[in-house]
């Protein structure tokens, strides 16, 4: 898995102890820019991955064309945290649509202004 170097060690734990259950071997491998991908591709294949996944949102997307190129030519099948990247050209993506969530959003925002209480809204 490909992290941020900023990810909470809360959330490094929780994602290995996930891989322990599934009985996946897990690496997990750190990327703080465009400038680390390509390293980061070659540790994965030299560890024999066969796959990998991404929390590293703040590094990728805006560098998102390059990384999907470097996971095509590394083929790597990647899972990414926004489907912004897959309309790059990502393999596939598990995550929240942004464009939906500020929508319902803003749904939210008009029942209230309309005098709806927000404690009589349900939570989704």
């Amino acid at each position: 898995m490909f992290l941020d170097t900023v990810t909470p060690q809360s959330e490094r734990d929780a994602t290995e102890a996930a891989g322990r259950v599934l009985g996946l071997e897990l690496q997990l491998v750190e990327i703080s820019g465009p400038d680390t991908f390509d390293s980061a591709f070659q540790a994965a294949v030299s560890w024999g991955a066969e796959g990998l996944s991404t929390r590293a949102g703040r590094v990728i997307s805006p560098n998102r064309e390059k990384f999907v190129a470097l996971a095509a030519r590394y083929r790597l099948p990647a899972m990414y945290h926004q489907s912004v990247i897959v309309h790059a050209g990502g393999l596939m993506s598990y995550g929240p649509t942004f464009p939906d969530l500020w929508r319902r959003a803003a749904t939210y925002v008009d029942k209230i202004l309309k005098g709806t209480k927000p404690a009589d809204l349900p939570v989704e």
